[in-house]
């Protein structure tokens, strides 16, 4: 069973995260932010935040972070499927669901697939040696720890078969592999990255759909997108953070 994507992203429109959020948490504007005290672990100087722009929560303590919708599964300790259905009610908006069990599963791994590559990739550039360049990279230009974990920014080591072979051994077969939008047309073991900082693209749902590589040598384009898949579709803009380094 699968919520439709358009009856996600109508709730997230109906809804201010901000509404949602302070249900539970008393929020005080400062700095372009919402401020308080987070829900999921004891403080006594806040360092939980709320951002109107980005539809999104951080928590500088605990690093707990995500949409309205993940807010609400955290909280409530809910399924995605039910914090949907709680902020549908909220917002007024009649739910559906799509039966097809063989696409269901299918995007379910897909989504799975893709962040547990977004995990790994943001393990190595916080822990590995081999991704101090682009640390260093981005602390140059004011994109601090505390982003990068807010925003889960990865490195895409400098090993054009690293992604594949990182799947491959985590039981994906290859056929399924050509469905990710990963791969080179020509080499379907070669990534579309390598030795690149890896901004992930979250949907409505919280869940990561694709990539942004920013380019950290001469190969290849400057930034280098995931294709639209079938379950991705290609959005027309980015948010402020990429802008700063597109610069």
């Amino acid at each position: 069973m699968r919520i439709p994507e358009t009856k996600i992203n109508e709730i997230s429109n109906k809804l201010s995260i901000y509404d949602v959020v302070s249900d539970y948490v008393t929020l005080t504007p400062k700095g372009g932010r919402y401020w308080g005290l987070c829900p999921f672990h004891t403080e006594k100087t806040p360092s939980f935040s709320v951002s109107e722009d980005k539809k999104m929560f951080y928590c500088f303590g605990c690093h707990k972070g995500g949409n309205m919708f993940t807010f609400i599964s955290e909280i409530e300790n809910l399924s995605f499927p039910e914090s949907v259905q709680r902020l549908a009610e909220k917002a007024g908006v009649e739910l559906t669901v799509q039966e097809d069990e063989e696409v269901d599963k299918r995007y379910r791994a897909m989504m799975e697939l893709y962040n547990r590559l977004k995990n790994s990739m943001h393990y190595i550039l916080l822990e590995k040696e081999t991704a101090r360049g682009a640390l260093n990279y981005l602390q140059e230009r004011g994109i601090g720890e505390d982003t990068v974990r807010e925003f889960s920014l990865g490195y895409s080591p400098d090993d054009r078969f690293w992604i594949y072979n990182f799947l491959i051994s985590k039981k994906y077969s290859p056929e399924f592999l050509e469905m990710t939008g990963l791969f080179s047309k020509k080499n379907k073991k070669i990534s579309l990255f390598s030795n690149r900082i890896m901004f992930p693209v979250i949907n409505s749902s919280g869940k990561t759909v694709a990539f942004s590589g920013r380019q950290l040598d001469s190969f290849g384009g400057k930034y280098i997108n995931t294709p639209e898949t079938f379950f991705y579709k290609k959005e027309k803009r980015f948010s402020g953070f990429i802008q700063r380094l597109r610069r």
